[in-house]
Formats: C-alpha cells, structure tokens, sequence
C-alpha cells in the first residue's frame, strides 16, 4: 500500500460516515491497485494520464464533501 494511503485512510474513516468513508477508502484503493500492480509493474506509463487526473478528482471530492 503506498504512504499516502496509509496515512489517509485513518483520516478519511474517522472524518466521514462510515458508507461514504468505506466508498472513499475503495475508490482510492482501485486506482492505487490499478496504477502500481497493473500499470506501474508492466511498464504501462502511457496510462498514467489516465489514473492521475482520477485520483486528483477524488481529493477534490473529498475536499468538496460537506
């Protein structure tokens, strides 16, 4: 699991309901799981344009969420 995840995650989970919290730390999950055991590990750089701008977009919802 990457750092930034493990430091999130605890801040996520005790910040927000637990359903949308849950959602947060699996949504934040697959892109991580998708960008370093698929795409990262198979030398797919060219598809990094697709997962950065994503997890980007979630930070910003995560901001966003009253």
């Amino acid at each position: 699991m990457p750092q930034p995840q493990v430091l999130l995650f605890p801040l996520v989970l005790s910040a927000f309901p637990y359903r949308r919290a849950l959602l947060y730390v699996l949504a934040f999950s697959l892109v991580s799981l998708a960008e370093w055991t698929v795409l990262l590990s198979r030398g797919m750089n060219e598809w990094l344009h697709v997962t950065i701008p994503l997890r980007t977009g979630l930070f910003v919802l995560l901001n966003l969420d009253p």
